[in-house]
């Protein structure tokens, strides 16, 4: 079978010759005078070339001449000492994008078309798999300080000495999987097995991923781990039954079931919050860290924001590790430095992570942003924020944000966010929160039974009436002064007296 070989100027996943083409054309003023031919004698300083061989070039299908790549590599050898070399076939290419000349004296560093260039093309270095964290970080840092000769100069040699063309799918697939699995003890087979069953099975996918687990196939272990803590096989979680197959899928280094043991232990949903389960549960959260799970590095953090054993309460050391995961966009890691800032009555900087969290569909943040500008009396700005907070997957979603759509917004209308009353939504947000034990959510709805009640008599409304007392009972907040006054309120209903509702507010 013919090798189908990936086009390499056709998206943004490769750092590639062609697409360094593509985007001078598309930058261009004059699109006339930025043909492929024209681009790439000024970068080989050649009087002309064949078109084919030009396509053949940038669309990937062909390798660069060896005699074109050694001009570079020449190049390349006197840039060490010389970081100007490039400097006149820069010039030229920015002439190119700016339709008008520009000569040697021209301060090629300061020009707005070429550090557009160099963003967009350090904007697609990110997306692709060759080029290492450290080239895109140094990139990015010479573009920031206007070094645009040196960033240029990166980006050529790397598009025509180092980035590898022609690329074929098959190869560029094994080479991903090899990649993601470099620091395991995963075979490439056990993830095509997973794969396999998890992109074709439908009746039986939980019966062959029970199969794959048996044969301690990581992936296989990790999610029904998963499955089994958040209850969706019996119901409700069995902790210490994920607990064991997660350690399976640790054995072969899965770093993703590293971090969730950590997590286990340090929420004291397995073990029993000993000295020693906390020294475990740090052990797994650094070998998860190390495997490259971003949220370990937020979970090590939380061990020194509150003193965790192995280590010492520590904040700096703590920002230290949010900063980090927040870099990689983990939406927690800002929300763990919100709350450190707002503590320190920093506001303004609170918020601000806050609102980078809100920005990577953080349900929590939301609900934090709406509940700010519903204090700020910004009532149709808040509830678009509570709004986004609840439209996140059932697992992510802040309870608080159902508590307050109802409470500000269903249970009486608000005008100034031309929301109208809906005592059934109400109820039914009421009631999620509920769940979650909000105790606010459950005394609301118990005023609201009470009042059904005592207004129609109907059993059904005693039985909601009674259960939310039952929750209610069950919360930890639950004291003597408050089971006193929901006991005289069943009383007074039962003894057909008139109640006063007010007094659990």
């Amino acid at each position: 079978m013919k090798k189908k070989f990936i086009k390499l100027n056709i998206d943004d996943n490769h750092l590639s010759f062609g697409n360094l083409c593509r985007l001078i054309k598309t930058q261009a003023k004059n699109k006339s005078s930025a043909m492929q031919s024209e681009i790439f004698c000024t970068l080989f300083n050649v009087d002309s070339i064949n078109d084919t061989t030009i396509n053949n070039y940038c669309v990937g299908v062909r390798g660069i001449n060896d005699d074109y790549k050694q001009t570079y590599i020449n190049y390349q050898k006197k840039y060490i000492n010389d970081k100007n070399i490039l400097k006149d076939i820069i010039i030229n290419l920015v002439s190119i994008i700016d339709g008008r000349l520009h000569d040697d004296k021209y301060d090629i560093n300061q020009s707005e078309s070429l550090k557009s260039l160099c963003l967009k093309l350090y904007n697609i270095s990110k997306n692709d798999h060759d080029c290492k964290e450290e080239f895109t970080r140094e990139l990015l840092s010479l573009i920031n300080h206007n070094n645009l000769i040196e960033a240029m100069s990166t980006i050529l040699f790397f598009v025509i000495l180092d980035k590898k063309q022609p690329l074929y799918e098959e190869e560029v697939k094994v080479e991903i999987m090899e990649n993601i699995l470099s620091d395991t003890n995963i075979s490439a087979n056990d993830l095509k097995e997973y794969l396999n069953i998890k992109l074709a099975e439908e009746i039986n996918f939980n019966m062959n991923l029970k199969k794959l687990a048996n044969k301690g196939n990581a992936y296989a272990c990790y999610e029904l781990g998963l499955e089994e803590m958040n209850g969706l096989y019996e119901g409700y979680p069995r902790y210490n039954i994920a607990l064991q197959y997660f350690k399976e899928a640790a054995n072969s280094n899965h770093a993703g079931s590293y971090y969730v043991i950590s997590k286990l232990y340090l929420q004291g949903l397995v073990g029993t919050n000993s000295k020693e389960d906390y020294e475990y549960a740090y052990k797994n959260a650094t070998k998860a860290m190390e495997l490259g799970s971003i949220a370990a590095i937020n979970e090590i953090g939380l061990f020194y924001l509150n003193g965790y054993t192995p280590v010492k309460k520590d904040i700096n050391k703590a920002i230290e590790y949010f900063e980090e995961a927040a870099s990689k966009n983990y939406s927690y890691a800002y929300n763990n430095l919100g709350k450190i800032y707002e503590d320190r009555n920093d506001l303004d900087k609170a918020y601000e992570y806050y609102q980078k969290s809100y920005e990577l569909d953080n349900s929590w943040a939301a609900n934090k942003l709406g509940e700010r500008e519903r204090k700020l009396g910004n009532y149709k700005e808040a509830f678009k924020y509570y709004s986004d907070s609840i439209n996140v997957p059932i697992n992510n979603v802040c309870n608080y944000a159902y508590y307050n759509l109802a409470k500000y917004y269903y249970l009486n209308g608000n005008p100034y966010a031309y929301i109208d009353k809906d005592i059934n939504k109400a109820i039914e947000y009421f009631e999620n929160a509920a769940e979650f034990n909000i105790l606010d959510a459950e005394l609301e709805l118990l005023n609201i039974y009470a009042h059904k009640y005592v207004k129609n008599k109907q059993e059904d409304v005693y039985f909601k009436l009674k259960r939310i007392v039952n929750l209610i009972e069950n919360n930890k907040k639950y004291n003597n002064e408050l089971k006193d006054k929901i006991n005289k309120i069943l009383k007074d209903i039962k003894d057909n007296k008139n109640i006063d509702l007010s007094i659990i507010k």
